[in-house]
């Protein structure tokens, strides 16, 4: 199945990402070897997390995003990248032969939409929800520890950010995303 249906499921933390690539795998689209709690795959966390950090961002501080766009330095980097992911999504097809569509979903992707809309046949699809509900659903959630193997990976604590910086983090995803909606294939609003 050369030419199978690939997605990439994009959001906020706490938007319904999580609910909708668990919806996405039980109904045939495989979304990853080795998912975590969240549904992300470990799989595909790595390259998005390091090349974020390559940018120069985090997850919690996406502002200092510098992309430098036209640099060697930044074409180069971007192109290893999209190189990474098709690679990745080709082992991914590999190992998943009865599968008719494959994808991932990290809510990082959301600030590397320009960089994944290069990646070839990949479908984007954002969670979309109010900021006031995702900030709210933050501070409800329970904070936990999580061990992790990989650079990055770190879950929301209620402790580690206040209302005010949730707020104003989710605020960021969501303007990032409004700029590169051109990029996203389906939106799908939360409730």
């Amino acid at each position: 199945m050369k030419n199978r249906t690939r997605v990439v499921i994009v959001g906020m933390h706490r938007s319904g990402t999580s609910a909708f690539a668990e919806l996405l795998h039980k109904n045939g689209i495989d979304m990853g070897p080795v998912r975590d709690q969240n549904f992300e795959s470990r799989f595909y966390s790595w390259d998005l997390n390091y090349y974020l950090g390559f940018l120069g961002g985090t997850w919690d501080v996406p502002s200092s995003l510098e992309r430098n766009v036209g640099t060697l330095h930044y074409e180069t980097a971007k192109r290893f990248f999209v190189d990474r992911v098709e690679q990745r999504l080709a082992m991914h097809s590999k190992f998943r032969i009865y599968k008719r569509a494959i994808g991932f979903k990290h809510p990082i992707a959301s600030l590397l939409l320009p960089e994944l809309s290069q990646v070839e046949n990949l479908k984007v699809i954002e969670i979309h929800r109010d900021p006031e509900e995702i900030v709210s659903s933050l501070i409800r959630r329970k904070p936990r520890k999580k061990l992790s193997f990989f650079p990055g990976q770190y879950g929301f604590s209620q402790h580690s950010l206040s209302e005010e910086r949730m707020f104003r983090l989710t605020e960021f995803y969501h303007d990032t995303l409004n700029q590169n909606k051109n990029l996203v294939d389906l939106k799908v609003h939360y409730n």
